[in-house]
């Protein structure tokens, strides 16, 4: 009796409409496992980025090493995770510290990627791609704060070191938090307002 019923003609169709709610979510079957795989994958993520912010202090340097040596008047060389500014034989640095790092920057958007991804329907390659901007928006945005912090300090001495390190450069900072914090909550809105725009017969 279950099967024949199961072979009518209006469960089928309710059938039908069970599989259209799940394309338009974006979630495959058995998607609440993968999602929390997910979730798991960018607290690991975080973890490993905190357990390694030595080694990306000193890739930020060798970046900036690259970038700012052509723009900058002067010579940019890097010493580890250390920025040093030769201008006409006057030389000062700054070292990426654990504190200075993206790291830092970085951990907090995963962790909130995680929280959408297990605990929202958002699809995931919305939210991979909102992650992905943020972490590269992150990541320019403090390349131009170190570029800051370093001009100044060559230029103005500890005070000037002092204003761009704790104030303009904090400010930047939280720009670049607030942006990729912005772009993941976006992405999980976008979902919501999917949910609840009317299905077209």
């Amino acid at each position: 009796m279950g099967a024949d019923r199961m072979s009518s003609g209006p469960n089928l169709s309710t059938d039908g409409v069970k599989v259209a709610r799940t394309s338009r979510l974006g979630i495959p079957s058995g998607g609440r496992w993968v999602r929390i795989t997910v979730a798991l994958a960018f607290v690991a993520a975080a973890a490993l980025i905190l357990w390694n912010v030595s080694f990306i202090g000193t890739l930020e340097a060798k970046i900036g090493v690259w970038w700012m040596d052509l723009v900058l008047p002067g010579k940019i060389a890097g010493i580890g995770n250390s920025l040093v500014y030769n201008f006409e034989n006057h030389a000062r640095g700054v070292r990426v510290t654990a504190e200075c790092s993206v790291a830092v920057l970085i951990v907090p958007v995963l962790l909130l990627g995680a929280l959408v991804s297990g605990l929202t329907r958002v699809p995931l390659r919305r939210l991979f791609r909102a992650l992905l901007v943020a972490v590269a928006v992150q990541c320019l945005v403090n390349q131009i704060r170190l570029a800051l912090i370093l001009t100044t300090y060559q230029f103005f001495g500890r005070s000037g070191f002092d204003l761009s390190h704790v104030l303009v450069g904090s400010f930047l900072s939280i720009i670049g938090v607030a942006f990729a914090f912005l772009l993941v909550v976006k992405s999980g809105r976008g979902e919501v307002r999917a949910k609840r725009r009317p299905a077209h017969a």
